[in-house]
């Protein structure tokens, strides 16, 4: 990052600080799910490659410094990862702070609201979601909801994944894969999603996230009788390590929230105690 541009970001962390003295606090969920990391990446000045290609932040932990482009956006996630540096899936607010090197949720927060349109939470409102101190290590469905991963689901996908984990039985009795055999209708009969689209998003959004494996490539656009095979995967690397990062997502967004309502605190302190010593003098 050029110093022009270090020194513009200061700059715009500083203005969104004088605007949360008087605002509130970003609202730190709105964020990681609202706004777009594909977006918060090109004002990153990282190069993207299409719609959901990143070149690396990080070359020189790639040969050829990511010529091709390694990491990828989850769309349904609004996350990004790279495949080469294998770290845990980022959220805008992680994101900005491995790109910028920042140590705080906050100054990240800050940024972003400094970039893009982000509502504020007034002082005086609670701080809605919980930080837990250890994160128990569950599966399928109880790993997703419990690491606040099911908040992020779509309702489509809320209703399918539990008919699809009902329905599916075990490969063999050594696999920890399952396998289920449902048509588009079948579906709909079970979950009450009707729409065709609906469901391949919902199917689509359940294989990133490391539930299921990529459904085939049928296209979407109408109900057919005909079962396609699901193969669901509750045990998987992927699905526990999606679930962990969303979980220390949940945490930091609690955390810079903490941090941002101590910074007001002592500001309005200093303000208070500057007008007491005027007066006095």
């Amino acid at each position: 990052m050029s110093a022009e541009q270090e020194d513009g970001d200061s700059g715009a962390i500083g203005a969104q600080r004088t605007k949360a003295s008087v605002r509130g606090v970003p609202d730190m969920k709105y964020i990681n799910r609202k706004v777009p990391i594909g977006e918060v990446a090109r004002a990153l000045d990282v190069r993207l490659e299409g719609a959901t290609m990143v070149h690396c932040w990080h070359p020189e932990r790639h040969q050829q410094g990511d010529r091709t482009a390694s990491a990828s956006i989850l769309t349904s996630s609004n996350k990004i990862k790279c495949f080469v540096c294998n770290f845990r899936p980022k959220g805008p607010i992680d994101f900005v702070m491995d790109v910028l090197e920042m140590n705080s949720p906050a100054d990240a927060a800050l940024w972003i609201a400094a970039h893009f349109p982000v509502p504020f939470i007034p002082t005086r409102k609670h701080l809605t979601g919980s930080a837990r101190r250890r994160e128990r290590v569950q599966n399928g469905l109880a790993l997703i909801i419990r690491s606040g991963l099911w908040a992020q689901l779509s309702p489509a996908a809320q209703a399918i994944a539990p008919v699809l984990l009902e329905m599916a039985e075990k490969e063999n009795s050594a696999s920890e894969r399952l396998t289920v055999q449902l048509s588009y209708v079948g579906i709909t009969r079970m979950s009450g999603i009707s729409s065709p689209n609906a469901i391949h998003r919902a199917l689509l959004a359940l294989s990133e996230v490391g539930l299921m494996l990529p459904p085939d490539g049928r296209t979407p656009g109408k109900l057919v009788k005909e079962t396609a095979r699901y193969t669901m995967t509750p045990y998987s690397q992927e699905l526990l390590e999606m679930a962990n990062a969303t979980a220390q997502q949940v945490r930091d967004e609690i955390a810079a929230g903490v941090e941002l309502r101590a910074r007001l605190r002592k500001e309005r302190v200093r303000v208070f105690a500057g007008k007491g010593l005027k007066e006095q003098q």
